[in-house]
């Protein structure tokens, strides 16, 4: 493979035009299919954006003003804005931890109970359990009392939830009249209308909005009334305040979701500022609410900023700290330099040669454990980020994954690897780096090769033949609850069963594609050979994927 590069061309030969015309025929057809790329893309992103999903029909709001947390008084907002009609809903979030907390204890509680159950009826033999305390506890009757008593208490907690917000609603409802009784008797006073006569009549009437009750009246009766609006906000919010004050659930987040049934009034909604003060009322479109990051729902702006330029700096930092083993892992891409480092190896090569080629696929098997972990932590640094949209959060990680793959293996491994062939020599003359870059980065076509092939034939073969999935399997048959049908299909301790399909990995899928993407594109025009080894990986990652 080394031979065959544009290392070995000698300089001032005519065959490095071939090179370069390759680089202009390669790039030029790239870049003119990601052009017809982006004519389907936008093609299949206006159509999907227009089917009747409500994630297209809502809008995330984020930063709302304390006078608009209340679904009475953010909906009220959005109806003098709007057409009543196209407003559907309108919800502020609330935090709801304790009632969380306790449902997530009835899941426990509930299993264990079916648990003790099963046990008494198909082994005869009456369960136990030892409390904190230390005592022999009974656990059918044990937990039958716990439920009992946690499903009062579940229900207790939502019930006074929805009371309050009923409450709200009707405080606003009447606020509502009352302010639009008053503005038409002011239009009416004024010689401003004559339309409307009786103000109360004009107040039931609640399938018009405002905006068109008062179409008549002069921009001071408009100013006035949405001026009354405002304080049917702000007294919304207050009662709805004082009702679930002192209780640790129902308290309203800094964010909420409005609905709509018309995609050009969402959109407007989208594209408008909502209020004077930057950051305040920020409009985004909303996620489905199964990809809801309800973590991230309504964290205040200060908390959130501080929150994302954390996640940067982390990212930042896991990137410079990277390099340290990326780059000693490069070093071993030859064996001979391994030779030279290891004291021993040397001879033990020679006395068991079947080393040889295990010691060349080192540096690759290493490179795909450490890709491996970066996900992982990755992830965990963009939770911080405050995305409140799980594909959002996604997103984020391919963005981060990628730019980690691209700067960690193609840069730092390529030249890590060449400038420690090449150190003795840059050292005696620092000013000959450039020309030894040129003659010593083509020859790393080799370890781009080891390194594609052995990360598309390992992760491939184990994915056809499902090798981590049966091993989970396994374990989780001979470890946690098996007694039924049900437990044998449930995950127990983040061991998931041979049951229970994975999800597509996304960002490590699309993230290591992208980069085989540059790998094809800058190396097939020093080495063409890796343009027949990267076909051979792209056509069995497609049978792969197709059969996964």
């Amino acid at each position: 493979v080394e031979t065959i590069g544009l290392g070995h061309v000698s300089q001032g030969s005519k065959s490095l035009l071939a090179t370069t015309f390759a680089a202009y025929i390669i790039f030029g057809s790239t870049m003119y299919f990601i052009y017809g790329e982006f004519k389907w893309f936008t093609a299949a992103r206006h159509k999907f954006l227009t089917l009747p999903r409500v994630d297209n029909y809502s809008v995330y709001i984020g930063h709302i003003p304390e006078k608009y947390r209340g679904d009475t008084a953010l909906l009220s907002y959005f109806r003098t804005i709007f057409n009543s009609e196209n407003v559907v809903e309108a919800t502020v979030a609330l935090d709801i931890s304790n009632l969380e907390r306790k449902v997530a204890y009835r899941e426990r509680v509930v299993r264990n109970l079916e648990n003790a159950l099963l046990l008494r009826g198909l082994k005869g033999i009456e369960p136990t359990h030892i409390s904190k305390t230390g005592e022999h506890i009974v656990s059918i009757p044990f937990y039958n009392e716990e439920l009992e008593n946690l499903n009062n208490e579940i229900s207790e907690i939502t019930s006074k939830i929805e009371s309050s917000k009923e409450e709200e609603r009707r405080k606003g409802i009447a606020e509502e009249d009352q302010a639009i009784t008053t503005s038409l008797k002011e239009a009416h006073e004024q010689g401003g209308s004559n339309r409307f006569i009786n103000g109360s009549d004009a107040a039931k009437d609640r399938n018009l909005s405002p905006s068109k009750k008062v179409i008549d009246k002069t921009a001071e009766d408009i100013k006035k009334y949405l001026s009354n609006v405002k304080d049917i906000g702000s007294k919304s919010v207050q009662i709805a305040t004082e009702l679930i004050r002192g209780s640790e659930d129902g308290k309203v987040r800094d964010g909420g979701f409005v609905t709509f049934n018309s995609l050009t009034a969402k959109n407007q909604c989208a594209q408008m500022i909502h209020h004077e003060t930057p950051f305040i009322f920020q409009v985004m479109d909303a996620p489905l609410p199964k990809d809801i990051f309800w973590q991230n729902v309504g964290l205040p702006h200060q908390t959130q900023q501080i929150g994302f330029l954390i996640a940067q700096m982390l990212s930042a930092g896991l990137c410079i700290f990277w390099t340290i083993p990326v780059a000693f892992v490069s070093s071993f891409s030859e064996v001979n330099s391994l030779k030279k480092m290891i004291p021993g190896l040397k001879d033990t090569v020679a006395n068991h040669p079947w080393i040889d080629p295990l010691l060349a696929q080192l540096n690759p098997l290493l490179l795909i454990v450490l890709k491996m972990i970066l996900p992982l932590i990755l992830s965990r640094i963009c939770e911080r980020e405050g995305h409140i949209s799980r594909t959002k959060l996604i997103a984020s990680v391919l963005t981060k994954l990628v730019l980690f793959l691209i700067i960690q293996i193609f840069f730092i491994a390529g030249i890590s690897g060449s400038i420690y062939e090449k150190l003795p020599d840059i050292i005696q003359d620092s000013r000959k780096i450039v020309d030894l870059l040129a003659t010593s980065v083509p020859g790393q076509v080799k370890s781009f090769a080891q390194y594609v092939i052995v990360s598309t034939f390992l992760s491939s073969g184990l994915e056809l033949l499902r090798v981590v999935r049966v091993c989970h399997g396994w374990v989780r048959s001979k470890v946690g609850p098996n007694l039924s049908e049900k437990q044998r299909k449930s995950t127990f301790m983040g061991i998931k069963p041979l049951t229970e399909p994975d999800e597509l990995d996304i960002p490590v899928v699309f993230a290591e594609s992208i980069l085989f993407l540059m790998i094809l594109l800058v190396y097939s025009c020093i080495a063409p050979i890796m343009s027949y080894i990267m076909l051979m990986v792209f056509v069995v990652k497609l049978v792969t994927h197709m059969n996964q």
